[in-house]
């Protein structure tokens, strides 16, 4: 029973330290990122994605794609101030637009676990002819904590792939052009 005893302390002492010499390895800031093509116009676009109760309509951070989501609003509107509360199952949180730069940009601020976890982010629109590019951005700061980098380092893909879902849903709503206010044709270039 001894030696047992001593081989499971050892690999025990090993896995903690490969665990804190992983972690440390890893950077404490992280970001995810995805971008778009959306027919519609930057300013139209603008004002529909400052309105935060548009956002369980693009996002997949709605009931259509997780029924047990439960929202509510605080603040604004829409622009700097406009809050949404989120509920699912025994997770919890707050998305917040912070600001924003009409139509270039808006700022948000996403938190859940009792505050615990934050991250900031932008989404940018970027015009490219008829139609705007949509770059939605977040990073977040891990500390120096092992254990919180690499739950961010995990964390990321599935960040992304929710940044991809919700661009798509985005791109999906404008599709058809009858949403986005174009008013604008294709320059041609003369020959």
């Amino acid at each position: 029973m001894g030696t047992f005893f001593i081989v499971f302390l050892t690999v025990l002492g090993v896995a903690i330290v490969a665990f804190l010499v992983y972690g440390n390895s890893i950077p404490e800031a992280w970001e995810v990122k995805s971008s778009t093509t959306v027919h519609a116009d930057r300013e139209f676009l603008y004002d529909y994605l400052s309105c935060i109760k548009n956002w369980e309509e693009w996002t997949i951070w709605s009931r259509d794609v997780n029924p047990t989501f439960e929202f509510k609003y605080e603040g604004v509107e829409s622009g700097a101030g406009a809050t949404q509360c989120w509920k699912a199952k025994n997770q919890f949180g707050k998305t917040k637009i912070c600001g924003g730069d009409r139509p270039n940009n808006i700022t948000y601020m996403f938190s859940f676990g009792h505050g615990h976890h934050m991250m900031k982010g932008v989404i940018e629109l970027k015009p490219r002819g008829c139609e705007t590019e949509v770059v939605w951005s977040a990073k977040g700061d891990a500390g120096k904590n092992p254990a919180r980098k690499i739950a961010a380092k995990m964390m990321a893909p599935y960040m992304q792939k929710d940044f991809e879902g919700g661009l798509k849903r985005l791109k999906a709503i404008f599709a058809d052009g009858q949403r986005g206010n174009l008013d604008c044709e294709e320059k041609k270039v003369p020959e």
